[in-house]
């Protein structure tokens, strides 16, 4: 097995990011930023990376996917060395 980072993107990061953890690919985000002085604070952003173990890149995808659903874009996998 190697291991691969995968970059989601999602329009509800939180959710997203529970979904990743139920499967048991850990996240490196979602950040959470808080900007002073502007009209909204709190804000978690939409993108995160995950890094997990696989058989190729295509199974890091697939595993990605089927946590995640149909919604967030996944990114393209890259081998970590």
């Amino acid at each position: 097995m190697a291991r691969f980072k995968v970059p989601v993107t999602s329009d509800t990061p939180q959710e997203t990011r529970e979904a990743l953890d139920r499967a048991g690919v850990p996240t490196l985000g979602p950040a959470y930023a808080e900007f002073v002085g502007a009209a909204e604070t709190g804000t978690v952003t939409s993108r995160m990376l995950t890094e997990l173990d696989a058989d190729d890149e295509a199974a890091a995808r697939r595993r990605v996917r089927e946590a995640v659903g149909d919604g967030p874009q996944v990114g393209p996998v890259e081998p970590l060395a």
